[in-house]
């Protein structure tokens, strides 16, 4: 079995986040909705900080509520996968140092973070 998921997941780079997680383009969606930005953005080259700090926010979250790895999300973005691995480490700094960026952050994992039903 853990084998399947494995094979599936590096085929296709998808499985496990619909498995243990929310679907990507929700995640996208709203990050890009939250700073005011839409996906081809958050996906594109552009480097101004207006874009920047929603990319960050986006490897960082999706690698978080996902488990994704490194390289899954690089194809994603259409990045090396160390880009996102540095990106990762910026917002985590960031989020230690910036109070009004870890509420937005916290705000957004909230809303994202699958609820679990309750076994009857």
């Amino acid at each position: 079995m853990e084998q399947a998921i494995a094979m599936s997941k590096s085929a296709s780079g998808w499985a496990a986040r619909e498995l243990f997680g929310p679907h990507i383009d929700v995640i996208l969606k709203t990050i890009a909705h939250a700073f005011d930005c839409c996906v081809g953005e958050l996906k594109g080259k552009e480097r101004t900080a207006r874009i920047v700090t929603p990319r960050l926010v986006a490897y960082y979250l999706m690698r978080r509520l996902t488990g994704l790895s490194y390289p899954e999300l690089g194809r994603i973005f259409d990045r090396d996968h160390t880009t996102i691995m540095n990106g990762c480490k910026r917002i985590e700094h960031r989020l230690m140092t910036e109070v009004a960026l870890t509420q937005i952050v916290m705000k957004l994992a909230i809303e994202l973070e699958p609820t679990e039903v309750a076994a009857e």
